[in-house]
């Protein structure tokens, strides 16, 4: 009995340790971007927007600016992938700062998620704006929720995000 606590107790550890080791700040600081080279990048851009979506907004952290640093170049010198933000951008993010990096986070794995199909701008913004919901409802993640951000969760909860999102 006390050989499977220990196992368990080793495998918990050993998903722990990987899960934090998948973001290595220093190396996504070494990175350059560029347009011939942004879309090589796919995959480490999924892997930063991954990371700020796993990590709580606050406290402001050096490997989360890093990550958002690194995300928003790669969105910023993307040729094939134009990342327009949606209308309700501005209202959900309004007064609250480390909103904008999860923003883009949900943006950027919306697109990633989407690579080679072609969605329409309605369909984009209800993708973004119901994993922000997701992210923003989890308490462990300290994200301020202005009235318009508790509005969009109560909408989502309903059913009724898009209808919210195109007021």
């Amino acid at each position: 009995m006390k050989l499977t606590y220990l196992f368990s107790f080793l495998l918990f550890i050993l998903f722990s340790v990987n899960a934090q080791a998948q973001f290595d700040p220093e190396r996504f600081s070494e990175i350059k971007i560029k347009k011939k080279t942004a879309t090589s990048l796919n995959k480490e851009a999924g892997e930063a927007a991954a990371y700020l979506l796993t990590t709580p907004a606050k406290p402001v952290r050096d490997d989360r600016l890093i990550a958002t640093g690194f995300l928003i170049k790669w969105m910023d010198k993307h040729p094939n992938i134009d990342f327009t933000l949606g209308d309700f951008y501005a209202k959900a993010t309004k007064n609250n700062g480390p909103l904008n990096p999860i923003f883009a986070a949900c943006l950027a794995q919306v697109k990633l998620e989407n690579l080679g199909t072609t969605l329409d701008e309605e369909t984009i913004d209800l993708k973004t704006a119901e994993k922000l919901c997701a992210y923003a409802k989890d308490r462990k993640n300290k994200v301020y929720v202005n009235r318009y951000l508790k509005g969009m969760i109560k909408s989502h909860d309903k059913g009724e995000l898009l209808d919210y999102i195109k007021q």
